[in-house]
């Protein structure tokens, strides 16, 4: 149980530095992700989320599907595991 509350605390921080970058409007905190919502223009915003990780290197993914797409969302997940599936 301690291991779980020290992986949960190094998620909710790779989540703050993420969140303290890119600023979204509009957004949940979920369980294991972070569900950003209404983009407008998703590729930029999908890009730029991209480039904050990337600087920040904090092993969060961006998760997006045609579903997504629709409602101007896509998500941010930190893996759990190695081969964690990943649209």
């Amino acid at each position: 149980m301690l291991k779980s509350k020290h992986v949960r605390s190094q998620n909710s921080n790779r989540y703050s530095k993420f969140m303290e970058r890119f600023e979204p409007s509009k957004f949940n905190m979920l369980a294991p992700r972070i569900e950003v919502l209404g983009i407008k223009n998703l590729n930029k915003s999908i890009k730029l989320a991209k480039e904050v990780i990337a600087e920040l290197k904090p092993k969060l993914v961006i998760s997006h599907c045609s579903e997504r797409a629709i409602d101007g969302s896509f998500e941010v997940i930190c893996p759990l595991r190695k081969n964690a599936k990943v649209n």
